[in-house]
């Protein structure tokens, strides 16, 4: 027979919950936040709604208190202080120390929050943490550099529509590679020098022989930059694009090609083979198992190289190649992602090239090049940067105004002007203007 007596059991001890116990903060920070916390209206609020308990519904509740509505059940009070689960809540007065402490070591923006959210707590306080993050010269200054972008696709779709073009040192000489972006044929010229005047006589001999291309890409080199170049496209009718400086994957193609073609001439020169051959060789093998030749892309025909060839007509290749060129398109753009457009006058942080470091910059100018800007440095140097070496940022920069002093410098070829009352007895001026006195030695 079971008694309805409960046999006494252990006795609990009443727990003493110390805030100290839950937060790894100073005694003198633990009063500065219960201090500002009685102090601060929005906490006040949330303290009295937890001391008479939340209502059943959300719109039951003051509009303000709606932001801490999910996680009410998590919200205690501790020694006069809101906690959210083993978080302390920061009242809104103490939240710039405290980003300031949680940003010490000047880490990333992720393993900040990771390192908040072992005990503190505020509403947005992620969001403020990329704000201090981003507003941080130091950590601006020395981010990692930014990760590749998608493929902007060169439209060609018909042989030597566009080409791209390069300079080249190898062997004591200087060497211009003209690739077309169709078919990937390309024509080498070795030149006597690298002045525009040259290049551009050059690309006439290969126009001449070829065709004008609708649209050439070359770099930014002075040879491309130059006027004189801009007035050759103009006479010739193609469109002149280059790319950023230091961003040599815009021009990615014929530089591929510039290694390719250099790996065979110093092969060639070891071997002492003949360097044209190796050349028609590289031209004449096909681009992949279902691809012809660049030299049948370009010609529509298949070319004798030393080896038996079996005359066939020529396929689908065009749609072929255009498939093939979709599918590396995609592979590479799976793992890319594009980064915003640039306001003009937004502050930014721009790369250097030899330091890796990032340096503050305003944009000036959005240039008609793809996610190419000009911008204006700190020291009011401008430059020409791709989207790759600009980041955002949350620091604001000004412009660097040109010096106003109207005051007149004196001029090194100033001299002073000499009246006789100041030329010494038995002295004389020279035409110059010096005073010359006698030696000493004949005074007596």
């Amino acid at each position: 027979m079971l008694s309805r007596s409960p046999l006494p059991g252990p006795e609990i001890p009443n727990l003493d919950v110390s805030i100290g116990s839950l937060a790894h903060m100073t005694t003198s920070r633990l009063e500065k936040v219960k201090a500002a916390t009685l102090l601060d209206p929005l906490l006040q609020k949330l303290t009295r709604q937890v001391m008479i308990g939340w209502p059943e519904h959300r719109q039951n509740c003051e509009s303000s208190l709606h932001q801490f509505w999910n996680f009410r059940d998590e919200i205690s009070i501790i020694d006069g202080i809101l906690m959210k689960g083993d978080r302390i809540i920061i009242p809104e007065t103490c939240q710039e120390e405290i980003l300031r402490q949680i940003h010490t070591g000047h880490q990333g923006i992720e393993k900040c929050r990771l390192r908040a959210r072992r005990a503190v707590y505020w509403c947005k306080i992620d969001k403020d943490i990329e704000d201090i993050v981003k507003r941080c010269p130091t950590c601006q200054h020395h981010q990692v550099s930014n990760s590749k972008e998608t493929i902007i696709q060169q439209e060609a779709l018909r042989p030597w529509e566009v080409v791209s073009t390069d300079l080249f040192y190898w062997n004591n000489a200087n060497y211009l590679l003209t690739i077309d972006n169709f078919s990937s044929y390309f024509v080498l010229r070795k030149l006597s020098s690298t002045r525009s005047s040259d290049v551009i006589n050059k690309l006439k001999v290969i126009f001449s022989e070829f065709g004008i291309p609708r649209k050439v890409i070359s770099d930014n080199g002075p040879q491309y930059s130059s006027q004189e170049f801009a007035n050759f496209s103009t006479e010739y009718g193609f469109e002149h694009s280059t790319s950023s400086p230091h961003y040599h994957q815009a021009n990615g193609k014929v530089e591929r090609f510039v290694a390719t073609v250099k790996n065979t001439l110093q092969k060639c020169n070891e071997t002492k083979e003949d360097p044209a051959m190796a050349l028609l060789a590289v031209r004449n093998t096909p681009i992949a198992s279902n691809l012809p030749s660049p030299v049948q892309l370009m010609f529509q025909r298949k070319i004798d190289d030393g080896l038996l060839l079996k005359s066939s007509t020529h396929d689908n290749s065009s749609e072929v190649l255009t498939q093939h060129r979709q599918r590396h398109i995609q592979q590479y753009n799976s793992k890319a992602h594009d980064k915003p457009d640039l306001e003009i006058g937004q502050s930014v942080r721009i790369q250097n090239p030899t330091t890796k470091l990032w340096d503050p910059a305003i944009v000036t100018q959005k240039l008609l090049e793809p996610r190419s800007y000009e911008v204006e440095a700190s020291n009011g140097a401008t430059y020409r940067r791709n989207r790759r070496h600009i980041n955002t940022t949350g620091e604001v920069f000004t412009k660097k105004e040109p010096p106003t002093d109207d005051t007149q410098e004196p001029t090194p070829d100033a001299k002073p002007i000499v009246s006789a009352q100041d030329v010494p007895p038995g002295a004389t001026i020279t035409r110059s203007g010096r005073i010359s006195k006698p030696p000493k030695k004949l005074d007596c």
